[in-house]
């Protein structure tokens, strides 16, 4: 018969061994998944266009939209649709969720509003997003047609 103690005692190393490996690969894999976000997060900010801005792919007008693409596909959109000969309606606005929170929602609202404008037409905002940006921002207020709907 053995020491019933001794035994006690290697079982409880073997134990504290066992928790250190696991506790060793927790954190490899921790460090890994830190590691993959910091390289996405970096790959995003390298796609920034020449002047710095965050003006993440192509802005394109497409039909009744302004469609935003990257080298991966769409990566988010702002729609209109014609209300009468002079005036838009926009009622929709999407982007990605990785791209969220950069700006890129503005800057097609932007680019449509400048689009209106060009083309001598009145906006009304009745998607969230843009009906609260043109309650916010005065840069809408030429192109703003209050009175409809």
């Amino acid at each position: 018969m053995g020491n019933p103690l001794g035994e006690i005692k290697k079982n409880v190393s073997d134990i504290k061994e066992s928790i250190r490996e696991i506790k060793e690969d927790v954190q490899s894999t921790v460090l890994g998944a830190k590691e993959a976000m910091n390289e996405t997060k970096d790959a995003i900010t390298r796609w920034k266009s020449a002047d710095g801005t965050d003006e993440i792919g192509e802005l394109i007008k497409e039909e009744n939209a302004f469609v935003l693409r990257g080298p991966d596909g769409q990566i988010g959109e702002i729609t209109y649709a014609e209300l009468g000969g002079s005036t838009w309606i926009i009622n929709h606005t999407y982007v990605s969720p990785p791209y969220r929170g950069r700006g890129q929602a503005r800057r097609m609202l932007r680019r449509l509003a400048d689009e209106a404008r060009a083309e001598n037409k009145k906006l009304v905002p009745i998607c969230s997003f843009a009906a609260a940006q043109f309650k916010m921002e005065l840069e809408y207020d030429d192109v703003w047609e209050r009175n409809e709907m």
